[in-house]
């Protein structure tokens, strides 16, 4: 299962959140950086009155006169003691503050190896209040030491709720601007996208304007500059083709009158018959290198009334054909000139590999489905993959008599792809063969 969007505005969404989710996540470690450095300067503020004490305290006596003195005129209660233990002990050791404490005490000249910081709950004898402390402890002797609490200002609550909500208001505010401009440039790559897809289609769309950015713009003019030279390029080839048509078809129809004469029956015949292979195989190339280029109006057309005038045309092999018309009406846009000659195609070469040919009309969902099935000996199935193409023949055994030049299938496929559809050929279980044309029913068919 794929979970990355595949179109252009899902993929600049996802950019985009992603992005966002970065920066955001640099915020909150930059956050918490400036927390962490406030706490740092906090404590080094403790650490440097703690120190002082330290430094004035030159004997116990004279630490116990300052600190009766200090009680009597300051707020310190009872943050200042003299004790035989630490008081940090009591307490959870705060190893990073410690290192600092210790290293401040060295710098200023005393004791400091064992000296302990330690955060505790503070509790005050003039107000029921508990918050936090940090606990300092610093040798004064061998018997005495040093206490000192430092009440610490609680740290406000990291604020979830407001990156939250920033986070999402600014990712919305950026994506209703980028969906915009991303869709703007999908209608017109869309635009294109279908003038691509239909561009040798019956109902291929007009030309475009170019539209949006100056990209899209430039790439939207380029593509009718193609379109223009492909379809002069049609028509020089129509020319081209028409005059060696022409030019052909002249002397073909002069020996065509030489050998009438011929006296000999079994020599005219085989003569005549060479002729008309010749007349069908010019017949077939022109309309092969016509393929994908049609002329004249797109009709609606029904899908069934079409079969049925290829079978009238074909009433010499009627006990052979079999005709299966399933569901309603089925109509679609064409020329069927040209889809009952790709019909006609698919049955012949089923009568002549085969001994029954059966054809089917069917509507499903959006599309106009007709199936041609043969008994015949089938295509061998490593031929499958390659037989629509021109000048190939599904099995080698087969000579002119069986087949033609191998173009029949190439013509189906052309016109097929003409119409917007697609050609399937495939070998059936019970034997045979089997040539599928997919079109696209009409747009407001019932």
């Amino acid at each position: 299962m794929r979970l990355a969007p595949r179109s252009l505005p899902g993929q600049m969404a996802a950019i985009l959140a992603l992005a966002l989710l970065v920066s955001q996540s640099l915020n909150f470690g930059l956050l918490l950086q400036s927390r962490q450095k406030l706490q740092d300067a906090s404590d080094d503020v403790a650490i440097g009155r703690f120190v002082a004490i330290v430094e004035r305290s030159n004997s116990p006596s004279i630490l116990r006169e300052r600190l009766t003195s200090d009680r009597r005129r300051s707020r310190w209660d009872d943050r200042l003691t003299v004790t035989t233990e630490p008081l940090a002990l009591q307490y959870d050791q705060r190893k990073v503050t410690t290192r600092r404490l210790q290293a401040a005490l060295r710098d200023a000249g005393m004791q400091s190896e064992n000296a302990i910081v330690a955060e505790g709950i503070y509790q005050s004898r003039r107000r029921d209040r508990h918050s936090p402390m940090l606990v300092f402890s610093a040798p004064l002797s061998e018997q005495e030491w040093l206490n000192f609490s430092q009440p610490l200002r609680p740290e406000p609550p990291l604020p979830w709720a407001a990156l939250v909500g920033q986070t999402l208001v600014i990712y919305f505010a950026l994506l209703a601007g980028v969906l915009f401009f991303a869709r703007r440039m999908t209608k017109s790559l869309s635009r294109l996208t279908d003038a691509a897809q239909r561009i040798m289609t019956p109902d291929a769309p007009p030309a475009l304007t170019p539209e949006g950015p100056d990209d899209i713009r430039a790439l939207t003019t380029a593509f009718e500059d193609m379109r223009a030279r492909i379809r002069r390029l049609f028509e020089e080839k129509d020319v081209m083709l028409g005059a060696i048509g022409h030019d052909l078809r002249t002397p073909l129809t002069s020996l065509r009158i030489r050998v009438e004469s011929v006296d000999n029956d079994r020599l005219r015949e085989g003569m005549i018959k060479s002729v008309e292979e010749l007349s069908m195989m010019l017949d077939d190339i022109l309309s092969l290198a016509r393929n994908g280029h049609v002329d004249g109006e797109v009709e609606r057309f029904d899908v069934a009334h079409l079969i049925a005038d290829v079978m009238s045309e074909m009433a010499q092999h009627t006990d052979r054909l079999t005709v299966h018309n399933t569901g309603g009406p089925c109509t679609a846009d064409g020329f069927p000139v040209l889809l009952k000659r790709a019909v006609r195609n698919l049955i012949d070469n089923g009568l002549r590999h085969g001994e029954h040919v059966t054809v089917a009309a069917r509507c499903e969902e959006n599309f106009v489905i007709i199936s041609v099935e043969d008994d015949g000996p089938g295509v061998p199935d490593e031929d499958l993959p390659r037989i629509r193409e021109a000048f190939v023949r599904g099995e080698q055994s087969r000579n002119r008599q069986t087949g033609g030049a191998g173009l029949g299938l190439a013509l189906v496929d052309g016109v097929t792809q003409a119409h917007g559809g697609t050609l399937e050929l495939k070998n059936r279980a019970e034997g045979g063969f089997c040539a599928v044309i997919r079109l696209p029913a009409a747009a407001d068919r019932t």
